[in-house]
């Protein structure tokens, strides 16, 4: 009886003991709700990538939707705020980047999808888009900082319609999308085929898939083509001197740069024809080089590119330019190149950051901008005194010469290709890359059958 009677006040002493705590608790568990009703939940900055991109209710709502899940749009935004793995599947549906097809099932394969899936996804469409993008963006910024979109009349809607629905950008987006497509699925092929995955693989691929540039134009199939030989032969080159096949040359970028401005500025001034027309056009409009008064003043007033012995000297004032003084209208020509130059390399140097990395701008906006003004004005500064440096060499040689000899242009194209050295080191290589090519092409196209046979056989392509 003892024992029963110790238990049963055992039981009410717990009793006691317990309800003061429960009490407590609903208490704490009230003050939550409460502080949770008042205080909105900030999104997680445990995943940046997924903070940063903030989709609307009504996409997070229409997203919910294909889930197996009863959820209205204010529950699906909650979860969305508050749930990481919640937001990884949405932003996945978002991006299309979730599995239509069973998952992948080769090892050998590192892509996260299936492989028809991720041919025709990532392969196709993902490279189609971004190609697209790019390229009527590009074209875009740089018609509106040329002032070709904004002008006195008001908007040109018929130049942003003709940029976005050029049969050109399409092309451009096609042919880069087919080739995107066809490398990948020569990969997984040659993976399931092989059973291994050597580095050789890519280069058969990056092969069979080169066809589709078939599908461009012959003029800038050709250009293309020898873009991509030229820049083959400068990887394999750093590939040697990373290796210690050969040794480094310092600033062989700026020599290479040089030696193709030789034979760019001999061709702009005395041989236009071996250049491609945009290009010559896009050196006159940089340059403020009027045909008419390259013509008159440093070809020939008939129309040859040589002054006949009979046609006198034509002096730099008028027809070259405007002011008495070649040094001085060269100096104020040189602040109106930089704007002409800053206009040019402002897209080149943000836009691409914009489209293709837009979360590092959204980490850190003021370094992005830093960053890339002073790369536009550095930039600017060169293309500046490569003019500077063009238009005076001729002026200051001519006048002591009193002719107009082709080397006079291959001397100034030297001066102005040394400015290249006052370029970000990490840009020069990309632009001896772009001039090297625009040289060769001018000398596989002007070489004469008739005064060098044996050459011409060995340049003798499609280009000439």
């Amino acid at each position: 009886m003892a024992t029963s009677e110790n238990r049963e006040q055992m039981e009410e002493d717990e009793k006691k003991q317990t309800t003061p705590t429960n009490t407590n608790e609903n208490k704490n568990k009230n003050d939550t709700t409460k502080q949770s009703k008042s205080v909105r939940i900030p999104i997680s900055m445990s995943t940046p990538a997924l903070s940063s991109m903030s989709p609307s209710k009504a996409k997070i709502a229409k997203s919910a939707k294909k889930l197996n899940a009863n959820l209205n749009a204010t529950d699906a935004l909650k979860l969305y705020r508050t749930v990481p793995s919640y937001r990884l599947l949405i932003r996945d549906i978002i991006k299309a980047d979730i599995s239509i097809m069973e998952k992948r099932t080769f090892l050998l394969c590192p892509h996260r999808h299936h492989c028809v899936q991720n041919a025709f996804m990532k392969g196709f469409w993902r490279t189609f888009s971004a190609a697209f993008v790019f390229k009527t963006s590009l074209a875009l910024f740089t018609a509106l900082f040329s002032g070709k979109i904004i002008n006195k009349k008001g908007i040109s809607w018929g130049l942003i319609k003709k940029i976005y629905l050029s049969r050109d950008s399409l092309l451009f987006a096609n042919i880069f999308a087919l080739m995107s497509f066809t490398y990948k699925v020569i990969l997984c092929l040659l993976r399931r085929y092989r059973l291994r995955d050597p580095v050789w693989h890519k280069t058969i691929a990056g092969f069979i898939c080169g066809i589709w540039i078939l599908l461009d134009g012959h003029q800038r199939r050709n250009t293309i083509a020898l873009y991509c030989i030229v820049r083959a032969i400068s990887d394999a080159v750093r590939l040697a001197v990373k290796y210690k096949k050969i040794p480094s040359i310092p600033n062989f970028d700026v020599a290479t740069f040089t030696a193709s401005q030789v034979i760019i500025m001999f061709g702009a001034i005395k041989d236009p024809k071996g250049l491609d027309p945009k290009y010559y056009k896009w050196i006159l409009n940089m340059g403020n080089l009027p045909e008419k008064s390259i013509q008159t003043a440093l070809r020939s007033p008939s129309g040859g590119m040589y002054r006949l012995p009979h046609e006198p000297f034509v002096e730099c004032n008028p027809a070259w330019h405007d002011h008495p003084s070649c040094l001085i209208f060269s100096i104020k020509d040189w602040f109106k190149a930089f704007i002409r130059a800053a206009k040019m390399y402002f897209p080149v140097h943000f836009l691409p950051t914009f489209l293709l990395s837009p979360k590092s701008i959204i980490k850190t906006p003021m370094e992005f901008l830093k960053k890339k003004s002073k790369n536009t004005i550095i930039s600017a500064l060169f293309l500046a005194t490569y003019v500077f440096n063009m238009r005076y060499t001729v002026c200051f040689l001519r006048n002591i010469v009193r002719d107009d000899p082709a080397w006079i242009a291959m001397v100034g194209g030297f001066f102005a290709g040394l400015s290249l050295i006052i370029e970000n080191p990490r840009r020069r290589p990309e632009l001896m890359l772009y001039c090297l090519p625009r040289a060769l092409e001018w000398v596989m196209k002007r070489v004469s059958k008739d005064k060098l046979p044996q050459i011409w056989k060995l340049l003798r392509t499609n280009l000439c």
